[in-house]
């Protein structure tokens, strides 16, 4: 499989050959006679273009995890951050809830204490009257 990757620092144009387990060792040979054909040392400049190019590639590729891995960070506490406002939000309803109900059942109380001591007013009322 050829892959062509860009040009080194020196501007040439590199290309890397991999053998896979369904290639032949004739991929592998088409980079050895294309680099033997080369005086030795532009051979062993685009080999040294070539390594500077990977662990430039290299080094690019464990920024990019780095931030990959600082933004799932992120993600996960934004998720976090969501599920507790959720949380809160609920507590807050159930409290309003509870309130409500507790307002409601004092409001129920105060109405009927008030009907009460109007009928033992009235009660009241009516005793003087007998006397």
């Amino acid at each position: 499989v050829k892959v062509d990757v860009g040009t080194d620092r020196a501007g040439v144009a590199v290309q890397f050959t991999f053998k896979s387990s369904q290639t032949n060792s004739a991929t592998d040979n088409r980079l050895e006679l294309s680099l033997s054909q080369l005086p030795a040392d532009e051979a062993k400049r685009r080999i040294f273009g070539m390594h500077e190019l990977l662990l430039s590639q290299t080094d690019t590729l464990r920024e990019r995890g780095a931030q990959l891995l600082a933004v799932k960070k992120q993600i996960i506490q934004l998720k976090e951050e969501a599920a507790r406002d959720k949380r809160d939000r609920k507590d807050r309803y159930d409290n309003f809830c509870v309130g409500e109900m507790v307002r409601k059942v004092a409001s129920h109380l105060n109405r009927t204490k008030a009907k009460i001591r109007e009928q033992e007013d009235i009660l009241a009322g009516d005793r003087n009257a007998d006397d």
